[in-house]
């Protein structure tokens, strides 16, 4: 199954549902399909083909999931970008994949100005002028082009940069297969449906936030409740106010959360699974959060070469706080050594 089929059988089996709400905004699933399918067909008018790299770099927004989708429509290649990542580490990225088309929002417009050989800027929250094509009106411009693209499963659809820790950053290839594959793991084995609200707080230019937030989300037909800054008071107004039942975060998260509510308990009670990955979870964080909100952490293991890789979902906090769990439904794990052999229990190696 490619992304978009993945989209498309989320639209037949919930259209007037919620599939993003954001700030005051939000898309049903016939909405979100129709946005995708606009933008996609002016994308293949700027002559963004089969195979072409386009970046994104946005916070997390609306403008986001729809060009991501739409990029992948049309068999191009998504290439997410750190908002956090400086000029040059930008242009080191853009040569490295030959980006030449960039999508992002207005408050990073010099970020990527001063970058050369682009052959598509375009830019949400300005109108076109000079260069720059704006996203809104892209948008709006209704095409009668029928996309016909022959993409399969096995087709490249993103490239994830690694943060660089031991030199420059590492691109990562993920397909159609491998992206669906992973959200359908997060599903079976979290149990979300299309009955869930899942509370997208993590950034989705990470592959932390793009599959277990954006991508199990459409999988499934929940509904995801996209933030673009952690806040803390504002988290648990989210959570209260639009019943979020999956909150996938970071130790810091959740240590905020508990940091900022001394004095009361929180009153969470529409959470039935919370998810820490990154790095690994404080003892006392979890203890804390437990004791204030009644509900135990997940710790969750993934890489950006594989996605989500293993959760812990046992009940117990002590457990719980030991290991990262067990793999995913349909992920196989061992551990070898230089050779490429597995070890025995207890030995250490190298996660496969």
């Amino acid at each position: 199954m490619t992304l978009g089929k993945m989209l498309e059988k989320a639209v037949t089996n919930n259209p007037n549902k919620a599939a993003i709400t954001f700030k005051e905004d939000g898309l049903t699933y016939f909405e979100l399909q129709s946005k995708v399918a606009n933008f996609a067909s002016n994308l293949s008018i700027l002559n963004v083909s089969c195979g072409d790299r386009v970046g994104l770099l946005f916070n997390n927004s609306l403008e986001f999931i729809v060009s991501f989708f739409a990029i992948t429509k049309i068999g191009a290649i998504a290439v997410p970008l750190n908002i956090r990542y400086k000029p040059e580490e930008l242009k080191f990225i853009f040569d490295h994949c030959h980006i030449r088309t960039i999508i992002t929002a207005n408050e990073f417009v010099d970020k990527i100005d001063r970058l050369s050989n682009l052959k598509n800027f375009i830019v949400s929250g300005l109108p076109s002028k000079n260069n720059i094509l704006s996203f809104e009106e892209l948008l709006k411009q209704k095409t009668n082009q029928d996309i016909k693209r022959n993409i399969r499963a096995e087709d490249e659809a993103l490239y994830l940069y690694t943060s660089g820790s031991t030199g420059k950053p590492k691109g990562i290839i993920r397909t159609h297969k491998t992206l669906v594959s992973e959200a359908e793991n997060v599903a079976s084995t979290e149990r979300i449906t299309d009955k869930d609200n899942i509370l997208g707080a993590i950034p989705l230019f990470h592959s932390y936030g793009l599959g277990h937030c954006m991508l199990t989300s459409i999988k499934t037909g929940a509904t995801l409740v996209l933030l673009d800054r952690f806040v803390p008071h504002e988290i648990i107004r989210m959570i209260k106010t639009k019943s979020i039942s999956i909150f996938p975060g970071i130790p810091y998260m959740f240590e905020l959360l508990v940091d900022s509510y001394t004095e009361r308990a929180l009153e969470l009670r529409s959470l039935r699974l919370c998810i820490s990955a990154g790095v690994p979870l404080s003892f006392d964080t979890a203890k804390r959060f437990k004791n204030k909100s009644g509900t135990i952490i997940n710790q969750h293991y993934g890489s950006s070469e594989a996605g989500a890789i293993s959760i812990n979902l046992n009940r117990d906090l002590e457990s719980n706080i030991e290991s990262v769990g067990q793999p995913m439904n349909n992920v196989s794990v061992k551990i070898v050594n230089d050779q490429n052999q597995e070890v025995l229990d207890g030995d250490k190696g190298e996660i496969i």
